[in-house]
């Protein structure tokens, strides 16, 4: 099997390394036709969400990932400011996003000096839908952003996470997957979780 990753530039090779710590192969890639013929696919992210969803329209991949989950066997998983992208559009930009998913990105707001935004560093995700892919108890994953889902259908939310609020750290729409925290940097736990996107 190779995993595709879409060349949102950054550091993906993070990405590609652990996918290798996992036994599968991956393809850096912008061919729109790659991704329309693939089976899995990783929409990392990297920026603002302007930049990532103009980079992704002015390459065609826009229209591209939207091909690809036509066929249900298919998976895409989109990686922090990836998931975001699969949303309806942000706070942070004026693009409209993929509208993969109903809702909105907002940014964190508090008055508390305790909570410093962005949201950097580990926490523990918990299970908010009895329906899921992924089989996760006390896990804790890297986190680094300053916006978050506000999510229209809450059993698409099927993991949780805590900071100044709830927000979504895993939604799953059939076979659009988004993880907010970073897998590629959460050590054994990220292994873990990308064996099982692997296995889907």
């Amino acid at each position: 099997m190779t995993i595709l990753i879409i060349n949102q530039k950054g550091n993906i090779k993070s990405i590609s390394n652990m996918l290798l710590k996992c036994s599968v192969n991956s393809k850096i890639t912008e061919d729109p036709s790659e991704i329309i013929n693939a089976n899995k696919v990783i929409l990392p992210g990297v920026g603002s969400f302007d930049y990532a969803m103009n980079f992704l329209k002015e390459n065609k991949l826009d229209e591209a990932i939207k091909i690809f989950i036509r066929k249900k066997t298919n998976y895409l998983l989109g990686i922090c400011l990836g998931m975001q992208l699969l949303f309806e559009d942000s706070e942070e930009g004026v693009e409209k996003g993929l509208g993969l998913i109903k809702g909105n990105i907002i940014k964190f707001k508090s008055n508390n000096n305790a909570f410093k935004i962005p949201h950097m560093g580990w926490n523990y995700v918990e299970k908010n839908s009895p329906i899921s892919k992924f089989n996760l108890i006390k896990q804790r994953f890297y986190f680094a952003h300053s916006y978050y889902a506000k999510i229209k259908n809450d059993n698409l939310n099927s993991y949780t996470s805590n900071y100044i609020e709830k927000f979504p750290a895993i939604v799953e729409h059939d076979n659009i997957l988004g993880f907010q925290f970073h897998p590629e940097k959460s050590h054994i736990y990220g292994k873990n979780i990308l064996n099982e996107f692997i296995k889907l």
